[in-house]
């Protein structure tokens, strides 16, 4: 191997099937696919929650012909690399040593790899460093300089569900077998999780940037939506049982 990276992928022979897999997606795409994934590449970098990188996947899916699992695993291998790319020990290494351990990375899993395959791939190299890279490592730059003495938010996430009101809780020292839990209803309840990169205090502080405020908004925004459509569900559930009939509930959760 030329090249530290490839050397890396190939000493773990499960993640190397899986790179190869998304790589040979993305260079068997289409030349405006691949833009696709170009134009959202920087945004999906800075996606914090699942759903947020599964809407970018969707969306390229949708604009550009792909199939969603195609799009993703596409992202996902461009990701990577534009990840690894800004690794310092990386800037030098020229695009044909990448190109020529590709080769033979794939050669060694029997993934077929067409001298065609390696032009796209030495183009998308080029690319990454030509263009993404500066403008990633100038976002990276700032995203560093919004780090104060305060936790940073790394991720959160909702969740909705109903809770039974229990007018008799099991205690230390009851036997399971005799216990009868006389249920009175039900309360939907929202749980929220904020994980940040520091800190486990009673009061919990956080900072975040404009854009995770927005998407932290949207999250808390899309849990009402839940919430209120569980409420609705339930009241229907409720008069259903009456007249005898069930349907299924709009809503599983956040």
């Amino acid at each position: 191997m030329k090249s530290a990276l490839f050397y890396a992928i190939t000493s773990e022979s499960d993640f190397a099937k899986t790179f190869l897999s998304d790589l040979v997606t993305l260079l068997r795409a289409k030349p405006e696919q691949r833009n696709g994934c170009f134009n959202v590449l920087l945004p999906l970098m800075l996606t914090m929650t699942a759903d947020q990188k599964r809407t970018i996947a969707e969306q390229v899916a949708r604009e550009h012909g792909f199939g969603y699992v195609e799009a993703a695993a596409a992202l996902q291998a461009l990701q990577f690399l534009l990840r690894e790319l800004t690794r310092e020990e990386y800037p030098e290494v020229p695009t044909q040593d990448f190109a020529d351990d590709l080769r033979e990375t794939a050669s060694k899993y029997d993934v077929p790899m067409s001298d065609l395959e390696l032009n796209v791939f030495i183009e998308t190299i080029d690319r990454l460093r030509g263009d993404v890279v500066p403008r990633y490592e100038e976002v990276k730059k700032e995203k560093a300089t919004t780090t104060g003495i305060l936790p940073s938010l790394l991720s959160f996430r909702t969740t909705v569900e109903l809770r039974p009101v229990v007018a008799n809780k099991f205690r230390i020292g009851m036997a399971a077998d005799e216990y009868e839990p006389d249920i009175r209803g039900v309360v939907p309840v929202v749980s929220f999780v904020l994980e940040a990169d520091s800190g486990v205090v009673d009061e919990f502080c956080v900072q975040m940037s404009p854009e995770e405020l927005a998407a932290l908004i949207e999250e808390l925004r899309a849990a009402q939506v839940c919430l209120d459509r569980l409420q609705q569900f339930v009241h229907y559930e409720d008069v259903a049982s009456h007249s005898g009939s069930r349907t299924q509930g709009p809503c599983g959760g956040t």
